[in-house]
């Protein structure tokens, strides 16, 4: 055992084990017991006739008869089920116990018995081969240090075999020992194997720039495998774009196509599903997708469609340039030529697209082209605030009690407070307007405005009717940004204090609000709300934003800016707002 011992240290540091699990089945019928194979008895040769008058070999002379060979080493148990994996098994076996017996290379054996149990653990073998190749490789396991392991394979092996034997050239104190704990402990079924692989893969790295990506896999034909998506995108995208790749005789391949703005590296990955959507394998995933760079020029080969074609370069405009807008070979596309990029809602096309029958598509923009007129109603609600000037004048200071006449003071002027330039409450404003899209980026509109509250008795009634043309910027797909200007005539109103003046219950004939009567004093003058109105021309700016859930109806906000003349004021509206296009 102690040469057993040492060769194990020189096996330790170069056999690399690897396992692989297999699926778990119920044992054969126990077979026989491995009997060892009977010594071989070599006989001395005879002594011929003429051997005889030799005279005999001088006293003290100590040689002997040559040693008989060593016995051969037992062969492993035949195989009688026919399969063919147990003869590659008992092949590897018979290699690896030749390695060690004869030329004592426990490296080659090691890596060959390594072979022969990864054989059955894929296969589900059992029985006698299948016992003594993972006895064997649970004696490397004991060279290796490693206990426990020897002791499981050695449990897998008498759960193929309760019999099996380790040959005396193999064995030694330590293997009988974890032998036995082995039969202590009971059997032990073999794991079951790793699920079958659905799909393989070559990953593409690399594509010459402004080029059409061919994509392919092969899918396992055990596997009920229906169809293949590939998701790709720039790595300065959030979303996933797909395409519905195309079956092919080994699998599926599909193709990112040509775009306006080629990036530098492109990102894919790669599903397979069953006829109920099932993920039955993915080749890269949303985590680590597998990269593609798009280079300049490429050193090695370039990626190939299923025909061996190279994929043509695109055009300047980002469309494809096959001949006469007709589909790459085996994909699947809509009339016209075009592509399908397959989708189920329209968050999975570009910006600027809808989804429709399964398929990214531009999103109709020219009322022309849809059924739509053009036309839009928007309804906007919300608050109002400016900043005004100048000042807010009481008509009278108080009554004369001798004349019944109206007076403005001592200096026969009116109250003249500053309250400008300031920062006002305008209320609520609500914002009617009725447009047109002239072309889908200018919009021109009419616009009625209302304010509340107000009081008509100083301010008038607050109104405001002006003409607005639009420009509108799309963002992302059904995302809208205004930009506008307008101008037009009305009245706006803010909410100020003015200066009042009470006289209270008499006068005294002193100045008003002197108060140097202590019978009859005069109060002075307190504030009340007053709504300023201002105008009575308009010109304005601002942003309005949209989200446009349908084709006919959109919700957002409106910002917008209002400077009145002559009587001035500078009036804010924040306005939630909705859209009805027709």
């Amino acid at each position: 055992m102690r040469r057993t011992m040492v060769l194990g240290a020189i096996l330790a540091t170069t056999l690399a084990l690897f396992g692989s699990t297999a699926l778990a089945q119920e044992p054969p019928p126990l077979p026989p017991p491995l009997t060892p194979p009977a010594a071989d008895t070599t006989q001395l040769p005879p002594v011929a006739a003429g051997d005889a008058a030799q005279p005999p070999p001088p006293v003290g002379d100590t040689a002997q008869p040559p040693p008989p060979p060593p016995p051969p080493p037992p062969p492993p148990p035949t195989t009688t089920s026919g399969n063919p994996m147990e003869a590659e098994v008992t092949l590897r076996i018979n290699g690896a116990m030749e390695a060690y017996e004869t030329a004592l290379d426990v490296e080659a054996a090691g890596r060959l018995l390594e072979e022969a149990v990864l054989i059955v653990k894929q296969n589900q073998l059992a029985g006698p081969t299948a016992a003594s190749a993972l006895a064997l490789s649970g004696v490397t396991m004991l060279w290796l240090g490693r206990q426990d392991a020897a002791t499981e394979r050695f449990r897998m092996a008498l759960a193929c075999n309760p019999a099996v034997q380790i040959p005396p050239s193999w064995s030694g104190p330590e293997v009988e020992a974890a032998l036995a704990s082995a039969r202590a402990q009971g059997p032990l079924l073999p794991p079951p194997p790793p699920p079958p692989e659905a799909l393989r893969h070559t990953p593409v790295t690399q594509q010459m720039w402004n080029h059409p990506v061919p994509i392919s896999v092969e899918t396992n034909p055990n596997m009920p495998i229906v169809a293949a998506t590939l998701y790709y995108r720039s790595r300065s995208e959030t979303g996933w774009q797909l395409v519905q790749m195309s079956p092919i005789p080994d699998g599926f391949w599909g193709e990112i196509p040509c775009s306006m703005i080629q990036p530098q590296t492109w990102e894919y990955a790669v599903n397979v599903v069953d006829a109920a959507g099932t993920v039955l394998g993915v080749a890269g995933t949303p985590d680590a997708p597998i990269e593609i760079n798009m280079l300049p020029s490429v050193g090695g080969a370039l990626p190939l469609r299923p025909d061996g074609t190279e994929a043509p370069a695109c055009l300047p405009d980002g469309r494809s340039a096959e001949t006469g807008g007709e589909c790459p070979p085996g994909m699947v596309c809509e009339p016209g030529g075009v592509t399908c990029r397959s989708c189920a809602f329209d968050d999975d096309c570009f910006p600027g697209e809808i989804c429709s029958l399964g398929c990214c598509g531009p999103r109709p923009a020219d009322p022309s082209e849809s059924d739509l007129l053009g036309l839009y109603l928007d309804v906007g609600v919300g608050l109002s605030f400016g900043i005004v000037g100048k000042t807010a004048k009481e008509p009278a200071w108080y009554t004369d009690p001798f004349t019944g006449r109206q007076m403005y003071g001592i200096d026969d002027e009116r109250d003249g407070d500053d309250v400008g330039p300031g920062l006002a409450l305008g209320g609520g404003a609500v914002r009617l307007g009725f447009g047109w899209f002239v072309i889908p980026e200018v919009s021109i509109a009419l616009n009625f405005r209302m304010g509340f509250p107000f009081d008509l008795d100083y301010s008038g009634f607050p109104w405001l009717l002006e003409a607005r043309g639009t420009w509108w910027f799309q963002l992302e797909q059904a995302h809208l940004l205004g930009v506008f200007v307008d101008g037009g005539a009305g009245v706006l109103v803010h909410m100020i204090p003015r200066a009042v003046f009470d006289q209270g219950r008499s006068y005294d004939g002193s100045q008003p609000c002197g108060g140097s009567n202590p019978l009859a004093p005069a109060t002075c003058k307190v504030y009340e709300p007053f709504y300023k109105a201002s105008g009575y021309g308009t010109a304005g700016l601002g942003l309005q934003y949209y989200w446009m859930m349908y084709d006919w109806l959109g919700l957002g906000g409106e910002l917008a800016m209002n400077a009145m003349l002559p009587e001035f004021s500078w009036n804010f509206d924040v306005l939630f707002n909705t859209r009805f296009v027709f």
